[in-house]
């Protein structure tokens, strides 16, 4: 019984300090691509849009932040459209017991896994929204909570950290 108890123990304390980062590539059916990175940290998240005219989602405390890349100081919270983003912060919140498919509402998103059954591809289908993103470069790595800052914004360096 001990052994079982220290094994939960072990697994439950692993995913609540789930730290990675990855680099990410929407890829829409019109042939539109956007290029970032996706920082995640104890189930908070910083999905960034390299483009300096697209934004960066924070995603802490329940909710989400808008910060526009070209300004940071313009930060919005943001409570529609966040369907995508939610599911994809949930999803990553199963690891390391990532399902193949998840259906919400009008969403439907199917997983495919790297060798390190992390999430490699993401496909989303929804009357209004198909697309594929990709993760890749993923790392497991600590992450200084500054990049969860949705004010004192800080770009996201990873030569700095």
């Amino acid at each position: 019984m001990k052994k079982l108890f220290i094994i939960f123990f072990l697994y439950t304390n692993v995913s609540l300090s789930l730290e990675i980062g990855c680099n990410f590539e929407e890829v829409y059916t019109s042939g539109e691509i956007q290029n970032g990175i996706l920082l995640f940290k104890n189930k908070n998240m910083r999905y960034e849009y390299f483009e300096n005219e697209l934004y960066t989602l924070i995603h802490k405390n329940n909710s989400f932040y808008l910060i526009h890349n070209f300004n940071t100081d313009i930060v919005e919270k943001i409570n529609k459209n966040t369907d995508i983003i939610q599911n994809i912060n949930d999803i990553i919140q199963d690891y390391p017991l990532i399902r193949d498919t998840y259906e919400t509402n009008n969403l439907k998103i199917t997983i495919e896994k790297n060798s390190s059954n992390f999430i490699k591809r993401i496909g989303v289908q929804s009357s209004e929204n198909n697309l594929s993103i990709n993760f890749f470069n993923c790392s497991f790595m600590p992450i200084d909570d500054k990049y969860f800052k949705h004010f004192n914004f800080v770009k996201y360096n990873k030569k700095n950290d």
